[in-house]
């Protein structure tokens, strides 16, 4: 089971003005102080796998969403091995379209030369 704890989040929270006094003493809301309260920290579980008995036994529930840290930096070395094959075949098959896009060359055109 992973259990993950965030840091401590804070939010800025104005006093609420009575809008009875706002409207006699305008100035009153621009002269409110900001007040920092702390919403956090945020505990985050997601878990792995519920086994029968204490970290062992049965696997009674598998997380079918939960991918390994180790298979995503996998993916991501696979990802930059695989950066310069992807270019190579970019560059023949860009060579390749350009050899079927020659124009052939027009008899008609030799027609009126001088």
């Amino acid at each position: 089971m992973c259990a993950c704890v965030r840091p401590a989040r804070s939010q800025v929270v104005y006093d609420l003005v009575d809008p009875e006094e706002a409207a006699r003493n305008p100035t009153k809301q621009q002269a409110e102080k900001p007040v920092l309260v702390e919403i956090g920290p945020r505990f985050v579980l997601n878990p792995i796998k519920i086994f029968g008995g204490s970290f062992g036994g049965a696997t009674l529930w598998e997380n079918p969403h939960y991918v390994s840290p180790n298979q995503l930096r996998a993916d991501v070395l696979l990802a930059r091995a695989n950066k310069y094959d992807n270019r190579t075949k970019q560059i023949a098959a860009t060579i390749e379209h350009r050899k079927g896009a020659v124009i052939p060359e027009n008899p008609i055109d030799t027609v009126f030369e001088q």
